[in-house]
């Protein structure tokens, strides 16, 4: 959970609403003071906030103002929350590396679309290859065809990386976080 992408899409709700700090507190049913130490950044966003939005704006979900998820489809899979729930109950090493391994399966496989998991595969391929300018283009192309794909980013961040561009490395880890907060590929680095 990214704090200040969640306040991002708060301060966004308030200004797409036409609502004031204070009208903004009063609608959601806290106090003022919460309200501004929250944009502030003094506090981080609690559940309850989170709750109290997405009680209050029917078409705002918890999902959307936790993750950055506009609706259903772009939700993590059940498959993919099931995998988390059995790796997370995992008696031991073997069965959390199998477990782990069909994660990697699963983000690997573009949702909805067999050409970009190849074209994915081609850059991974060519970026084992060391032919870095290659997956570069295959990488970003994914990422222009279907930006809220967290492999696609995670894959150019790893060729960022491995390319000595550290910066822009770290910017593409950042949106990976943001698509998918469990990736733990982007957050071992």
């Amino acid at each position: 959970m990214n704090k200040k992408n969640i306040l991002n899409r708060i301060k966004k709700i308030i200004s797409d609403n036409n609502l004031s700090n204070s009208e903004f507190a009063e609608k959601i049913g806290i106090p003022k003071s919460s309200v501004t130490h929250l944009l502030s950044e003094r506090n981080n966003p609690s559940l309850d906030v989170i709750i109290k939005i997405s009680e209050t704006f029917e078409h705002i979900s918890s999902d959307y103002l936790i993750f950055g998820y506009e609706n259903d489809t772009e939700t993590p899979s059940e498959p993919l929350n099931k995998l988390f729930d059995e790796l997370y109950y995992a008696k031991n090493l073997t069965q959390a590396e199998k477990i782990e391994d069909k994660i990697w399966e699963n983000w690997t496989k573009h949702p909805k679309s067999e050409y970009l998991t190849s074209k994915l595969e081609n850059g991974t391929y060519s970026m084992y290859h060391q032919q870095y300018q290659m997956a570069l283009k295959l990488f970003t192309d994914i990422i222009k065809e279907d930006p809220k794909w967290a492999e696609g980013w995670n894959k150019r961040a790893t060729l960022l990386f491995i390319m000595g561009n550290y910066e822009k490395s770290l910017d593409d880890i950042e949106k990976v976080l943001d698509l998918e907060p469990r990736h733990f590929g982007a957050l071992s680095g």
